[in-house]
């Protein structure tokens, strides 16, 4: 037996399969309301890429206000303020 994840957005469409990636996990699933901003930070994943994955039908995560980076060595994402409410997961590889 074997156990796979799958995130879908709200029109059902699959986004992201845990048996399909290649050695990528989500880290995170998050929400934010469109006047919430935030710095994410994930120390622990130290040396590895990361990747938004939006779980929303209407935005794209260069267009949300989420933005991720490895300036500091590892995993950042950081939330601006956006038009509407964003929802993503946060995927290392």
């Amino acid at each position: 037996m074997t156990t796979a994840l799958q995130l879908f957005n709200d029109n059902g469409t699959k986004n992201w399969d845990s048996r399909t990636v290649a050695g990528g996990i989500i880290a995170d699933v998050r929400q934010y309301a469109s006047t919430e901003t935030a710095v994410l930070t994930y120390p622990i994943f130290t040396g590895r890429s990361v990747e938004i994955v939006p779980l929303l039908l209407w935005v794209e995560a260069g267009t949300m206000g989420v933005v991720a980076d490895t300036a500091l060595g590892y995993p950042r994402v950081t939330v601006s303020v956006a038009s509407t409410t964003r929802r993503f997961a946060v995927e290392v590889y």
